[in-house]
């Protein structure tokens, strides 16, 4: 049978201590002898005896073959595991023994025992489990979000924890059920306050009630969180202050629903606020009776003013005064009104102005309700219009007094218009015009007076303003005749058709520049060497004819002879035009011509008899002319070139034109 143990280790008995462990896990405590006690416990030996943490039941060890740790096969239980491992003495024994304990495990987390179950969190459900494995064994679920169904009730991991040694790993889970665990109230004051307490997940406010604050906390590493409520509409806080000269009524509430009623009932809610009340946000009503919050005197520009803050309703006028305006305003937060009263016509200002070194006097008057007297004399009133002093609807009254002219200048007129002076005038109160062409005309309004500036253009305007001698370039025509020319060559002779032509050319001669500044530019003018009239054209035409005797055919009949002779016959034409543009014909047509015989053939006639076949040419052609036979329009006196360009357009709306003429002498 087989030995279970080592030469140094022997199972005292033959067999180790057995426990049965929960879920189908087994416990084995082998006690050893050694047999060699004295140094088996030294440093270099005490891996033979007390093996490594983890090592299965069947598993070999010790220094050696001979050593080796050899189970019985049949004693070995699945999966056991070296789980504590000593040297230790035993009482009983007297001696000490080598201790190896062994236990099921695998990479799976095994329950070591039955949960637990208690509902000490305010009746909520709690569950407790315990696991073994072995070491590194992955563990995967996570604190608020994994899920057990205990009978019915969903469970919540709530905390974990994993105890790690090199010869096993344990874990303990806690499992809670979500919900209240704890709920405060106090109905006492006026808030009405509910405190909950809930585990996984915040409280739902009640009905009626509003969160004021919230805290997160947790319980066995599962998440708490605690809310407080206060009942909607309610009053914190009630108090009196004064607003002005009067007595106002605060209200402070959580959450309203509804406006609270003042303690007076004729007090109107002046102001609605957000506010806080211990850090809690509420809303503050203020409340006051229609009445006049305060009354004090200022001025508006150099006049006496009484000004009265009112909240909800119209004061009466002072004695003696009348109401100047009414604008939207606010006493301590109150929105209220502003009510300025002045005394009736009230001058508010007045300002005067000397400008231009005293050419010009200028009075600014600002009037309430009325209508003022210049303290200029004999100034005159140019400006009526609306305006405010301080937020008092006013009217703005402006006088003037002026003196005339304050400007002139004057320079040469335009470059193009010679001979003329250009004069501009500003004045003030009266439109003074220098003498000439009204150019240009200003009205500028300055503070409630015109200042006027007029322009104009002094001296001779129209007229001849110079003139010059020039060398002009221009063009003479051309002419075109239709003649002919004598040709002959080796007998032959005759005439043929030509055209003869002296092209258009350009010569230099002298004129006359008149520049001149008119009111009406000329609508016509005789042209000077135009040539717009002057053009031609000729037609070319030549005609080829040759004719004469074609083959001849001959028959014998005995000692008769017949001969037949044919013709033949050719015709060619052709034709050009060519434009003269600027010339004219001297003579519109011409013909010539040319004929001759060609060739000359000899053949049989009769038997004893030669007859001769013969052949012609000739040659034909024309030139025949169209279009101008003269000058037509072309004259060497007259204008040869002129220009207009406006130059000055005057208020009246005349027009000025300069003419620019080159002419000949």
């Amino acid at each position: 049978m087989s030995s279970q143990g080592t030469i140094r280790l022997k199972v005292t008995n033959d067999a180790p201590s057995i426990e049965k462990l929960w879920n189908g896990r087994f416990r084995l405590e082998f006690l050893c002898d050694n047999n060699s006690p004295k140094t088996d416990w030294y440093s270099e030996n005490i891996s033979s005896i007390l093996p490594d943490y983890g090592i299965l039941q069947d598993t070999n060890f010790g220094s050696g073959v001979s050593e080796d740790w050899k189970a019985i096969p049949a004693s070995v239980y699945p999966d056991m595991r070296l789980v504590e491992t000593e040297y230790v003495f035993i009482p009983s024994m007297g001696d000490k023994r080598v201790k190896l304990t062994y236990e099921t495990l695998t990479d799976s987390w095994v329950e070591e025992k039955d949960e637990d179950t208690d509902y000490e969190l305010n009746g909520l459900k709690r569950v407790s489990r315990t696991f073994v494995a072995l070491p590194g064994t992955v563990y995967d679920k996570v604190v608020g979000t994994s899920t057990i169904d205990s009978n019915g009730t969903t469970l919540y991991l709530g905390s974990f924890k994993i105890e790690e040694t090199d010869a096993k790993w344990s874990l303990s889970e806690s499992w809670l059920e979500a919900g209240e665990l704890s709920r405060e109230e106090n109905s006492e004051d006026a808030k009405g306050s509910i405190s909950i307490t809930q585990i996984g997940g915040c409280p739902a406010a009640p009905a009626g009630y509003t969160v004021v604050n919230e805290s997160k906390n947790n319980t066995q590493g599962f998440e708490t969180c605690s809310r407080t409520f206060y009942k909607d509409d309610s009053e914190l806080s009630r108090g009196n202050d004064y607003i002005g000269s009067q007595l106002a009524e605060t209200i402070e509430v959580f959450s309203p629903t509804v406006a609270p009623t003042p303690t007076n009932g004729i007090a109107v809610l002046g102001n609605k606020s957000t506010s806080n009340v211990d850090g809690i946000p509420t809303t503050r009503y203020t409340f006051l009776k229609p009445s006049i919050l305060s009354e004090s005197e200022d001025k508006v520009g150099s006049q006496k003013s009484i000004t009265i803050e009112a909240f909800s309703l119209t004061p009466d006028a002072p004695e003696s005064y009348v109401l100047a305006g009414t604008r939207v305003s606010d006493v301590a937060g109150i929105p209220t009104s502003r009510f300025t009263f002045l005394k009736d016509e009230a001058v508010l200002s007045r300002n005067i102005q000397t400008k231009n070194g005293g050419k010009l006097i200028l009075e600014v008057v600002e009037v309430f309700n009325g209508t003022p007297i210049a303290d200029t004399a004999d100034a005159v009133q140019i400006g009526n219009e609306v305006s405010d002093v301080d937020g008092i609807p006013t009217r703005r009254f402006t006088f003037a007094k002026g003196d005339g002219q304050i400007f002139i200048s004057q320079s040469a007129g335009p470059n193009n218009i010679p001979g003329t002076t250009q004069r501009t005038i500003r004045s003030l109160g009266v439109e003074l015009v220098p003498d000439g062409v009204l150019i240009d005309s200003q009205d500028i309004v300055r503070d409630g007076y015109i200042e006027y500036i007029r322009t104009t253009l002094d001296g001779t305007i129209e007229g001849v303003k110079t003139r010059y001698a020039d060398v002009a370039t221009v063009e003479v025509p051309g002419t075109v005749d239709c003649t002919t020319q004598a040709v002959s060559a080796e007998g032959v002779g005759g005439t043929i058709a030509i055209t003869n032509s002296t092209p258009r050319r350009q010569k230099q001669v002298q004129t006359q520049v008149t520049v001149e500044i008119t009111t009406s530019p000329p609508t016509a003018a005789p042209r000077a060497y135009d040539l717009g009239q002057i053009s031609c054209s000729v037609t070319s035409v030549q005609v080829k004819l040759q004719s004469g005797d074609g083959s001849v055919a001959t028959a014998v009949d005995g000692s008769t002879t017949l001969s037949q002779v044919g013709f033949q016959k050719s015709f060619a034409s052709s034709a050009s035009i060519q434009h003269y543009v600027g010339s004219y014909l001297t003579s519109a047509y011409s013909s010539g011509s040319v004929s001759y015989q060609s060739s000359e053939q000899p053949y049989l006639s009769a038997p004893n008899a030669i007859s001769v076949q013969t052949a012609f040419s000739s040659a034909s052609s024309s030139c025949t002319g169209t279009g101008a036979t003269a000058a037509t329009g072309y004259s060497e006196v007259g204008v040869i070139s002129r220009t207009v360009n406006v130059v000055l357009t005057a208020l009246d709306g005349t027009t000025y034109y300069q003419v620019v003429t080159e002419e000949t002498l």
